[in-house]
């Protein structure tokens, strides 16, 4: 069974290595599943059926569900390849638990890493034939890339030469040659010329039939709107979701700070124990912008395999490869390492957490927003903009969203102090006094370079 699932993986990588051969690289450019996007897409937003425009964003739209469709099918199919042989046929770090790491979850976890090249190195590949396997999905996800970046720059030239031909025969029309000029030798070359460059145009059509969805005028603004709004709705999304945890992360902190040593013969949860550990190394660097002050454990689990002491004193620069310490541990959290009744806190508690986690859901929310007012503004309008430019207020929203993101900072540095609920309020009064100064700002310049009448 374990085999089959595997076996089901790599079809599913095959399949689409195989599309994406086709819609690239073949002579007819024709894939099975880009095929079924493109035409889906085609209609469901075909002219009739939505609102004015919606057509021209088949195209970009297909791009994108197609490349997307790629890679979650590659990252599927080899998590498919792995899922069976977890957790024996992985190492993983001293900080992860094999058996609680061993779901379909993690299995895709540990595709999407390969895929894009990340090399995180918690969780690798042991198994003599995994460790080929794993390789060469990393090459898949780089060819993808290269494909997905060749495709977009592929089919821009296709769309120019259709938009200089339309132009050609516009300007041949409105000279309007006479039947007697056409068969001299003069007209002969301009229809030997301009059928040529109907033969390109229509190999154009075949080599890249999603061209036949895009319109050049607007295919840029579409494209990147398209995929600006894709991007700004994702960005809620996880800010979203990152607002919803804060609660819980709350919880966590109020439970820390309550906890007390467990006592003997007591369950560990929820309480301070003591777990001894050997120091496999320490790193100190005194560097002026980032400071690195970390002790490297090697212990039973859940003993964190490196902890953030936060400073060198009391106890890390004394600690030597091979000592043996303390380490106080609260759930997954070690607050405190002690040895020789020399005691030092360390940063990793979950104290803070709330509020960095709010003042990060804020940041995301701010950029999401504007990413995805920027996106359907683009998109929607897009033959509006392709003629006229962008509004000049996309620009002024633009500022405004870069100062509100800037405005987490001093708000979450306030947080930490008073609590989440003080990051929103104190962010939502720095956002609106930067927004006042934005618009006060762009205000004077408009008055500064308006025409006086004479």
């Amino acid at each position: 069974m374990d085999w089959l699932v595997t076996l089901t993986g790599a079809a599913m990588v095959l399949i689409i290595l195989r599309d994406l051969f086709h819609t690239l690289w073949h002579p007819t450019r024709h894939g099975g599943l880009s095929r079924i996007v493109m035409t889906g897409l085609w209609r469901l937003l075909s002219p009739g059926r939505t609102v004015r425009g919606a057509a021209g964003l088949v195209g970009p739209l297909g791009m994108v569900g197609v490349v997307v469709m790629w890679a979650s099918g590659v990252a599927a199919g080899w998590a498919l390849i792995y899922w069976p042989h977890l957790p024996e046929g992985f190492a993983f770090s001293s900080s992860l638990d094999p058996a609680e790491h061993s779901g379909p979850v993690d299995a895709l976890y540990i595709s999407l890493v390969i895929v894009a090249t990340l090399g995180l190195g918690d969780i690798a590949p042991e198994e003599g034939w995994l460790r080929v396997v794993a390789p060469l999905e990393a090459l898949v996800g780089f060819a993808l890339l290269t494909a997905t970046v060749s495709w977009i720059l592929g089919i821009y030239p296709a769309l120019a030469r259709r938009r200089a031909l339309a132009l050609r025969i516009r300007h041949l029309r409105r000279a309007g040659l006479t039947p007697q000029q056409l068969d001299a030798d003069a007209g002969a070359a301009v229809l030997d010329g301009l059928a040529g460059e109907i033969a390109r145009v229509c190999v154009d059509f075949t080599q890249y039939p999603e061209s036949y969805r895009l319109r050049l005028r607007t295919a840029w603004h579409r494209t990147w709107g398209t995929v600006t709004a894709l991007l700004g709705l994702a960005l809620v999304l996880v800010s979203g979701i990152a607002l919803a945890s804060v609660p819980s992360f709350m919880d966590d902190e109020r439970a820390f700070r309550a906890a007390a040593p467990c006592p003997a013969g007591a369950p560990a949860d929820g309480c301070l124990r003591a777990v001894t550990a050997t120091v496999r190394g320490t790193v100190i660097r005194e560097e002026v912008k980032t400071p690195t002050y970390t002790l490297k454990l090697s212990g039973p689990h859940p003993v964190p395999a490196e902890v953030d002491m936060g400073g060198p004193e009391p106890l890390l620069e004394s600690l030597r490869p091979g000592d043996t310490v303390a380490v106080t541990l609260w759930r997954d959290y070690a607050p405190t390492v002690s040895r020789n009744g020399v005691a030092q806190a360390t940063n990793d508690t979950p104290v803070g957490e709330p509020q960095f986690v709010t003042a990060f859901a804020l940041g995301m929310l701010s950029a999401g927003l504007f990413a995805l007012h920027a996106g359907v503004t683009a998109s929607v309008r897009a033959r509006r903009h392709a003629v006229r430019g962008l509004p000049a207020s996309l620009a002024t929203r633009g500022k405004q969203a870069l100062a509100a993101v800037l405005c987490v900072i001093p708000a979450g540095m306030v947080g930490t102090v008073a609590g989440p609920l003080w990051v929103v309020l104190l962010w939502a009064v720095l956002v609106g006094l930067a927004w006042f100064l934005v618009e006060r700002l762009e205000a004077r310049s408009r008055g500064r370079h308006a025409r006086v009448p004479g």
